[in-house]
Formats: structure tokens, C-alpha cells, sequence
């Protein structure tokens, strides 16, 4: 399915808020407005309603009315227009709105947009693969572009589990194992469990098996009191002790393998209503340089989150969503509603998203080699189009730090080296000779 863009942003203005609304498909713009945010707070009967969903109160009625008050006050006139005749456009030749919320005022960030819905048609956004809902960090606004979307298969999972949460994380492992078990040429996981993970541990882990997703499995706050984000890992004596955004944004920095991170903690995904909107953990990881991050805005049942976990990265892994995040967690909210239509479990995941067309990955087969068997450089495709002498010694700069970082990883592992990492040395080794031979034919 192709998606065309919704640009929602919502600023301070004044006293009030102003909401600026782009649509456009590719490159064409099909239109822009703006108008006022006119949220109804102080209004009885949607306080009760946000406070309901808050609180875990059981009941579809009051995601049905939530999101309807939520949807009335973004799409209003002119820019509800505009939606109806965006999906209009595409919806006819069976293809989706991508609907991006860039949300200035923390106040206004902390609510739950998960939950828009559509009276006319009777339909959550969020939850369908036609008009996807993410939380949108334009990497024009100084978090970058992704360095590169292709990835070798398999995937490289590291599921992260501290010691001594109380979580029954038993069944979840089982339910990632099962995922791998179906995609064995496409997904292959490292599990950190049974025993304390501090944070150190989680860092040294991430940068020797450089893993393209992370899961982590434990416990998380926010305290709005002091505008921090946490998570929770062991310290030496296997004690949880908590993590900051911060602490956690340096573990993975360094890393640019990691194209997603999914937070199974409680208020992984919650962001700050009385400090600047960008606070919370999950857009601490896309401040860090991560594509996606998936987390939870409330805590969620664990049946819930097991299920949606195993949806998600199925639909992520495979048919028409493969590699589409954005599609894939549609996807998984719509099984999650199947499961039980009165939870909030659900609108409970927060995507934050700044890959610009949703795309986290692009998937290159690599052939698994045999004993003896060597990679013939004749297999790879030639990448390098257009050189010069600088641009051509910048690469082969990169391409020996490359090496240096896959030998390391090598040193850890041995003497049981895994197949991926003797892979890319083999790739670097390959690349360098390449481009030695493209500095040799043009006389640098």
C-alpha cells in the first residue's frame, strides 16, 4: 500500500493553540490550512472521559467518545475539508493517509491522539492500515537522516530483561521466540535475561551484537514533578535501580544498526506536560538517532502487549508492511481490538517516527554460507557511481573504521564468532578492496 502525508503541527498561539494542516502525495501538494485547536478542557464530560481512560476503566464507549472529542477539535472546517478530500484521493485507487503529528506543547502531547475517532465512519485512525497515526520528528529539524535503510537479513534482535521485575516475561520471550521460529531466514534474537543487566551490561551488548531492534522487557516511569523519563536496570547486586532518558540515549547513540526500539514498560511512552514535549523516553531514543521507537503511553495488560508484540513484528517481518512501521503497529492495534475491544490496550503504543515515509528498513538477502565457502566479490552489486578522489578516500576511511568496529566484535565473541558478524568483515574487507581498486583506475 502506498501512503500519501497528513502534516498535523500544533503550536502555542497566544493564549491558545494553532493547528497547521499539509497534505500531499509524494511530492505534489494537494493543500494546506490552519485553524485553532478548540479542545473542550474544562468540558465535564470529555474531562470524565480522558480520566476514564487514564484510569483503566473498561469500556469501548469511552475510547468512542474520547476520540470523538479529540477528533472534533483537530479536524474542524476548512481542515477537516482537507482530510475528507486527502483520503478521497487515495482511497480510490487503495492506497492510505499517513496522518504525522508534530505536537509542540507538552500539554497538549501528553493526550491521547492514539484514540481519534472518525464518527462518520466509525473508525479509530490509528487502528487502520489506511490512515496510520504516528508521532512525527522531522529529521530536517537537526535529529538527521537515516544514515541507511538496508539491512542484510537476518535481523538482528536484542531482547533486553532486567533481573527481578516481577513481570511474568516468560511468556512474551516465548511469544519473540515463536516470531523468530517463523522467520528463521529473517530474524535472529539475543535474549539478556536471568540474571542482572545493568546499564553497562545493556551498552556493551548493544555495541558488539549492533542489533537493528532492541525489545526491552521491565519497568519505566515518568515523574512529571521533575520532568524525568526513567527506566529500570540492576545495579552490580541485582537490584533495579532507575535509568535516566538520558543514560539510556548513550547507550545507543553510538549505534546506527538500530532501527527500532520497543518499550514493553510501564509509561515507557509518556512525555512531559509541564516541560518541553521532547522529555519523555521514547523521544529521548529519537533524539539519539533511532528511526522508530514504539512505546506504551499507559501501562498495558500483559496478555495485551504480548499479543501486540507478536502481531507487530510479524507484520513487520513479512507480506505488503514489511519494513513499513507505521503499517505494521496499525496492524497490530487492529488485532489488539479483536482481543478485546474493551481495553485500552490498543491506543496504549505510541509510535514516534522519524523516517519520513514510514519506512524503517529495506531488506537485502544475503546467501548463508557453508563451511569453506568464501563471498565471491562478483555477487555484490557495484554501489559506487559517481567518484571523485576526496569522496572516494572519505569512504574508504569509513569503510576501515567499519572493520576496526566488526574485528572488536569479533575479539568479544570468540570462540564462538556468530555467522552475521564474519559476514560484514568479509563485506568491509570487500568494500575496501573496491574502492582501493576505484582510487587505483582513477589515478588518485
Amino acid at each position: 500500500m502506498q501512503y500519501s502525508n497528513l502534516d498535523i503541527t500544533i503550536t502555542q498561539s497566544g493564549a491558545g493553540y494553532d493547528v497547521e494542516a499539509r497534505a500531499e502525495s509524494g511530492d505534489i501538494p494537494l493543500g494546506r490550512e490552519h485553524g485553532p485547536l478548540n479542545l473542550p478542557f474544562g468540558n465535564p464530560d470529555f474531562e470524565k472521559w480522558l480520566k476514564l481512560a487514564a484510569e483503566g476503566e473498561r469500556s469501548n464507549t469511552i475510547f468512542v467518545r474520547l476520540g470523538h472529542y479529540l477528533f472534533d477539535s483537530l479536524f474542524r472546517d476548512r481542515i477537516h475539508t482537507l482530510f475528507v478530500r486527502s483520503l478521497d484521493l487515495v482511497l480510490s485507487h487503495d492506497n492510505g493517509v499517513r496522518i504525522r503529528l508534530s505536537i509542540d506543547p507538552p500539554e497538549i502531547a501528553v493526550l491521547p491522539w492514539e484514540f481519534l475517532y472518525w464518527p462518520e465512519h466509525n473508525d479509530f485512525l490509528a487502528a487502520s492500515m489506511r490512515t496510520p497515526l504516528v508521532r512525527y520528528v522531522d529529521p530536517a529539524t537537526g535529529f538527521g537522516h537515516i544514515r541507511s535503510l538496508n539491512v542484510r537479513l537476518p535481523l538482528r534482535m536484542l531482547v533486553m530483561v532486567p533481573y527481578g521485575s516481577g513481570l511474568d516475561t516468560q511468556v512474551e520471550e516465548k511469544a519473540i521466540e515463536q516470531v523468530a521460529r517463523r522467520f528463521p531466514e529473517r530474524l535472529v534474537v539475543e535474549f539478556l535475561r536471568g540474571e542482572p543487566l545493568t546499564a553497562q551490561d545493556a551498552a556493551r551488548h548493544i555495541a558488539a551484537f549492533q542489533p537493528h531492534i532492541i525489545h526491552f522487557i521491565g519497568h519505566g516511569h515518568f515523574d512529571p514533578r521533575q520532568n524525568k523519563a526513567m527506566l529500570f536496570f540492576n545495579d552490580s547486586g541485582g537490584r533495579l535501580v532507575p535509568i535516566s532518558g538520558q543514560q539510556v540515549r548513550q547507550m545507543v547513540h553510538n549505534t546506527p544498526s538500530i532501527k527500532l526500539v520497543l518499550l514493553n514498560a510501564c509509561e515507557g511512552g509518556s512525555t512531559s506536560s509541564s516541560g518541553q514535549a521532547y522529555v519523555g523516553m521514547a523521544p529521548a531514543l529519537v533524539r539519539a538517532g533511532v528511526p522508530a521507537v514504539v512505546a506504551m503511553q499507559y501501562s498495558i495488560r500483559d496478555d495485551i502487549a504480548i499479543a501486540f508484540a507478536q502481531d507487530f513484528y510479524e507484520a513487520l517481518l513479512e507480506g505488503d508492511t514489511i519494513g513499513h512501521v507505521d503499517a505494521a503497529v496499525a496492524v497490530a492495534r487492529s488485532r489488539s481490538m479483536l482481543l478485546d475491544p474493551d481495553d485500552r490496550g490498543f491506543g496504549t503504543p505510541v509510535l514516534f517516527l522519524r523516517a519520513v515515509d514510514g519506512i524503517i528498513f529495506r531488506t537485502v538477502r544475503e546467501k548463508v554460507l557453508g563451511r569453506g565457502e568464501t563471498l565471491s566479490t562478483s555477487r555484490r552489486p557495484r554501489t559506487l557511481h559517481v567518484a571523485d578522489c576526496q569522496t572516494l578516500r572519505q569512504l574508504l576511511a569509513i569503510h576501515r573504521r567499519n572493520l576496526n568496529a566488526l574485528t572488536v566484535q569479533k575479539e568479544y565473541y570468540t570462540p564462538d564468532v556468530p555467522l552475521h558478524v564474519e559476514s560484514e568483515i568479509e563485506h568491509e574487507q570487500m568494500e575496501i578492496i573496491s574502492v582501493q581498486q576505484q582510487i587505483e583506475k582513477i589515478g588518485c
